[in-house]
């Protein structure tokens, strides 16, 4: 999916250190589709767990990792996010809750299920 327009909700220039930072940038498609996403860099995720004094990011704390805060780097790597479509644009911006995923998990089970049952009778 062609990426219309990249707006950086920060200022870049106010960023203090590029390798240990976050922020968030909108993302609008050719679709008219838009997104809001959070782009980190690797440094920032220890610096966000030491702040949380947790050995793990906490769900539901989905983003887009770059080496630095360029913008360079993060047009870069939203461009690669919204390839196929926006398949992965789509995947940070989703929401669903438990009742989808336990619908979307059982369908799975069954497809396999019946795949399996007729590879079977093939044997």
């Amino acid at each position: 999916m062609r990426v219309v327009s990249i707006t950086f909700l920060n200022d870049l220039e106010d960023i203090f250190d590029i390798f240990d930072y976050n922020l968030d940038v909108a993302v609008k498609l050719e679709d008219g589709r838009e997104y809001v996403v959070v782009v980190a860099t690797q440094k920032n995720l220890l610096t966000l767990m030491n702040n949380e004094k947790s050995d793990f990011l906490f769900p539901g704390d989905l983003m887009i990792i770059v080496r630095k805060l360029t913008k360079e780097a993060v047009e870069e790597a939203i461009q690669v996010h919204a390839q196929d479509d926006g398949y992965y644009l789509k995947l940070y911006a989703a929401y669903f809750d438990t009742k989808t995923l336990n619908v979307l998990k059982d369908r799975k089970i069954t497809i396999l299920s019946i795949l399996k049952l007729k590879y079977c009778k093939k044997s």
